[in-house]
């Protein structure tokens, strides 16, 4: 077993019993800390494959309407299993979440997929169905994106970890009030109550599970933070707050402005037009999601009201759909963007 496979796996058996997020959480329990580690040539790789998925860059020229961000970014891709590979592993250097990669590839036991088996990575993305600006969080990802202010026509998004069952993430709008380097900290006297072993303050360094920068929220006690359990992006492991890898709240650190709006939403389905080709992506709601990584499987979303959702969607257009296509798309929940459809003129 590799060390980084030995570290990731040890720390992801154990994460139950980790205490995350700002005035939530301590030390991760089972895993060595990510600055302990010298990852050299896997961290080079993670820096070289940050997900930055963006339409075409070019300026609009004076008098011309800016660049539109399109609804569907990125592109699928696939890579070969080795011997150990886990996809802990490839979530870590592909900058995915590891239930995405579960959701993705039903077929494969994330621990043992076997040497030469080839592995979907869900890289293409339709976007939430929200206003194109600032921070959209999707909890159903959970996956972030960001929409800079300066680079119209252009987004760029992240893989997150977020709160687990009965501390989940809360929905709405807020905003960024302040960003900080090296933050400390202090748990609550809710969190020191139920574990007296905690420290009053955690000062920046390998123990610290905020990582090396902070985004402050609007909502009190809740943030958008790196992280020295890399195991946790894509899963729900914090008691609230979103976990980035330390590359990816680095690049959001250096980029976004304090007062950005966050919208945070929890969209399971997902549909865009491409051209005369309509779309759908399904992922498994937060409650599946953890079904589906404890089991391996997930219960059907009983409230779904497909049809309807899938007409609302559609809107003024037409399309000849394909409902069998539609159906097994919900019922396996893989996270990927789908054709379901094509246009059919009035």
């Amino acid at each position: 077993m590799s060390s980084l496979t030995g570290w990731i796996r040890r720390g992801m058996n154990g994460f139950e019993n980790s205490r995350p997020c700002f005035g939530r959480s301590a030390r991760p329990l089972g895993a060595m800390p990510l600055g302990a580690r010298p990852l050299g040539a896997l961290k080079t790789a993670m820096a070289a494959a940050v997900l930055l998925l963006a339409a075409p860059m070019a300026r609009a020229a004076d008098g011309d309407a800016p660049p539109e961000t399109p609804d569907i970014i990125g592109a699928m891709q696939t890579t070969t299993a080795h011997y150990e590979t886990t996809f802990a592993d490839l979530a870590y250097l592909h900058n995915l979440g590891y239930v995405e990669l579960v959701a993705a590839n039903p077929k494969l036991d994330p621990w043992m997929p076997g040497a030469g088996k080839r592995i979907t990575l869900p890289k293409r993305h339709i976007l939430p169905n929200v206003e194109k600006q600032g921070i959209v969080i999707n909890l159903a990802e959970p996956r972030l994106y960001y929409f800079p202010a300066d680079q119209p026509g252009t987004v760029k998004t992240f893989p997150i970890g977020i709160g687990r069952e009965g501390l989940d993430t809360p929905t709405g709008e807020t905003k960024v009030t302040r960003k900080r380097r090296n933050p400390a900290w202090r748990p609550t006297r809710e969190a020191r109550a139920a574990d007296p072993s905690l420290p009053a303050v955690v000062r920046a360094g390998p123990e610290n599970p905020l990582g090396a920068y902070a985004l402050d929220l609007g909502w009190p006690l809740y943030l958008i933070h790196g992280t020295n359990n890399v195991w946790g992006i894509g899963r729900r492991v914090s008691r609230g707050c979103i976990r980035m890898y330390p590359n990816d709240i680095q690049t959001l650190y250096n980029t976004v402005p304090s007062n950005t709006p966050v919208q945070v939403v929890e969209q399971p389905l997902k549909f865009a037009w491409d051209g005369d080709t309509f779309y759908m992506e399904a992922h498994t709601t937060t409650k599946q999601a953890g079904q589906l990584e404890k089991t391996g499987s997930f219960e059907p979303d009983a409230d779904l009201d497909l049809k309807q959702r899938v007409m609302t969607a559609l809107g003024e257009r037409v399309a000849q759909l394909d409902w069998a296509t539609i159906r097994q798309a919900v019922r396996q929940r893989r996270g990927v963007p789908i054709a379901i459809g094509h246009a059919v003129e009035s």
